[in-house]
């Protein structure tokens, strides 16, 4: 049998005081990084360490969105509201980056394909072309304003990150197929994400 002094007893306390934050250690949370249990998502991983997330956000979970992370009682994008003169398709894009190089990502560069392949593929709204849609919208506060890209995304190394993209709705039965983020960059190599969808939005009666 071992005898333990008081000596040793703090000795392991020491040990375990040194030793536990490293184990428990978790990279910075950004506000905006919310888990949503509902919606379609898209998951991948880029470079190895890259975790890449998109989620198509139903009325459902667009508005539970609105609700638990800008604080908003009204869904700002809800079919029907005043200000808002055709829906929109929003995603919520989510970055881990668990490498050690910095990432830079563009989503105005980003792309939606449809199914059908009658059209060119369409690019998300920036935040100017946004913010002149939903201008007479009392509900598009600065708050929901700022959740949405506004430049090129840069992801230090142990940080997550959260945008929100939106795209404009043909006004007819639209079967996305696929969202293409172009060109994203770690250190000194770069590759495209590509998000396969089976989404199907069609215009209320």
């Amino acid at each position: 049998m071992i005898k333990t002094g008081p000596l040793t007893v703090v000795l392991l306390a020491v040990a375990l005081l040194i030793t536990a934050p490293a184990c428990q250690k978790k990279p910075p949370m950004n506000p905006d990084f919310h888990p949503l249990s509902a919606g379609e998502e898209v998951r991948l991983t880029l470079f190895g360490t890259l975790d890449l997330g998109l989620r198509y956000l139903d009325p459902p979970t667009r508005a539970r969105y609105f609700r638990e992370v800008a604080g908003q009682a009204e869904d700002p994008f809800l079919p029907g509201t005043p200000g808002v003169p055709e829906p929109l398709l929003v995603f919520l894009f989510t970055i881990d980056n668990r490498g050690e190089d910095a990432v830079l990502i563009s989503p105005a560069f980003a792309s939606l394909s449809i199914k059908t392949g009658d059209i060119d593929d369409i690019e998300p709204l920036n935040i100017h072309e946004l913010e002149a849609v939903m201008a007479t919208n009392p509900a598009f506060t600065p708050q929901v304003s700022r959740r949405f890209h506004q430049s090129t995304i840069n992801v230090n190394p142990g940080q997550r990150h959260a945008k929100l993209l939106a795209f404009a709705t043909l006004g007819k039965r639209t079967d996305i197929a696929e969202v293409i983020m172009p060109s994203v960059i770690s250190g000194t190599v770069a590759a495209d994400a590509h998000f396969p969808f089976s989404v199907t939005w069609e215009p209320l009666p």
